[in-house]
């Protein structure tokens, strides 16, 4: 598939304009964006994290059938698998997010995770644009890796796209000032975290690229939703809140969401906390952090899953007493728990992993008539607001007959 899409780059689609998003986190929403700053219409292919292996090349085939300038996420989980995607789309534009540890497993270490996401800055013609984030010193050294022109963006000072005054607007996004070659804008977004807002400044360096003047694209920024899964306000009935973060859980981003949740005015702060997504070794370290963390930000955490002593123990070292915490091992116990606690004012923070979908909570606790009990899915790219069978408990399917052994 990627030497079907590398032959069509360099026949019929030699004069499309590709503008590549890597990076470790934020991928989705930054391509998001760049697509609403473009004036692009939305993607199901974006929507659904269509980011890695064949998905790359078919997302990339899809964006041409849309318009001549395509733009596509990309995500690596091993070496030497950028290098490949970088020969086959032949970027012109590259944005990169942030380095983070997710799939460092995979790697020697950050400098080797660093170098293998650089491959795609590194297909970059002369005539091409790296636009990179100035905040975070691994993007940055991504600058002496191409020849191509560089802008930067993020909140320090002496970036060529700038973010000031970044202040909440809780519960339906914030509110900064955006500085763009000289002109400033102030913009209402969706959005909330940091890491996502860094998103909108990377699509307002591609809008001022591409020739697009401020106040049009900004605009079009301030209109975009926020991403489903990633920091997204949920509002339920009777005052209640929800930060819904729940697509992945790796210890960066379980961090960020607690920094988040820290800022929101509420008169609780309740910290749903699943199982962690590949933390970097040794695991046990990773879950003391964040338990600690919980401790700090939350007035009441509910553990879902099955590592609750390793959160255990850093939320006792945080402050946090045992009748602040509350564990559960399904998202059944988790919803009964806060339809009880829950009340008026209250912002929950709901954060686990993609695969046990914790979604599923919120879905309830909105009035969804949640009965899937599986506690690991493994339905790739699909979300459970829209799956056909949340409303179908597997458990009193007596339809299919027992295959030996089973019981």
């Amino acid at each position: 598939m990627l030497l079907a899409a590398g032959l069509v780059r360099r026949t019929a689609a030699r004069r499309a304009r590709v503008i590549v998003v890597v990076g470790t986190y934020g991928k989705t929403t930054t391509t998001r964006a760049i697509r609403a700053a473009l004036r692009l219409p939305p993607s199901p292919w974006v929507e659904a994290n269509a980011n890695c292996l064949s998905l790359v090349p078919l997302a990339f085939f899809h964006g041409l059938r849309q318009s001549r300038e395509v733009v596509i996420e990309v995500g690596i989980g091993a070496p030497e698998q950028m290098a490949w995607f970088a020969w086959a789309l032949r970027p012109s534009v590259v944005v990169v997010t942030c380095i983070g540890h997710e799939h460092i497993q995979s790697f020697r270490d950050l400098d080797h995770l660093r170098d293998e996401k650089a491959a795609m800055v590194r297909a970059l013609p002369a005539n091409g644009v790296a636009v990179l984030n100035g905040d975070d010193a691994n993007v940055m050294w991504m600058a002496s890796q191409t020849k191509a022109r560089i802008v930067t963006y993020g909140f320090a000072q002496g970036l060529d796209v700038r973010g000031t005054d970044l202040t909440l607007a809780w519960p339906h996004g914030a509110r900064l000032s955006l500085s763009v070659g000289g002109d400033c804008v102030v913009l209402d977004t969706c959005l909330v975290g940091d890491g996502l807002i860094h998103g909108l400044l990377a699509a307002a360096a591609v809008a001022d690229i591409e020739g697009l003047g401020l106040a049009t694209f900004s605009q079009s920024l301030a209109s975009m939703p926020a991403t489903r899964g990633r920091l997204q306000p949920v509002v339920l009935a009777g005052g209640i809140t929800v930060l819904r973060d729940d697509y992945k859980s790796t210890p960066e981003t379980v961090l960020e969401a607690l920094d988040t949740l820290r800022r929101l005015p509420a008169r609780r702060r309740i910290a749903v906390v699943g199982d962690l997504d590949m933390p970097p070794p040794p695991e046990r370290h990773w879950y003391r952090v964040v338990g600690e963390k919980v401790a700090q930000v939350a007035d009441l955490a509910v553990f879902v899953g099955a590592k609750f002593d390793r959160y255990r123990v850093g939320a006792r070292a945080g402050g946090m007493r045992d009748d602040q915490m509350h564990h559960v091992r399904t998202v059944q116990e988790a919803t009964s728990f806060l339809r009880e606690c829950l009340g008026s004012d209250d912002v929950v923070l709901v954060k686990g992993r993609e695969t046990q979908r914790l979604t599923r909570i919120i879905l309830a606790l909105a009035g969804r008539d949640v009965r899937c009990p599986v506690e690991q899915c493994r339905l790739h790219l699909t979300f459970c607001d829209d799956c056909p069978l949340l409303e179908h408990d597997a458990s009193h399917d007596h339809a299919r007959p027992k295959r030996k052994g089973e019981t």
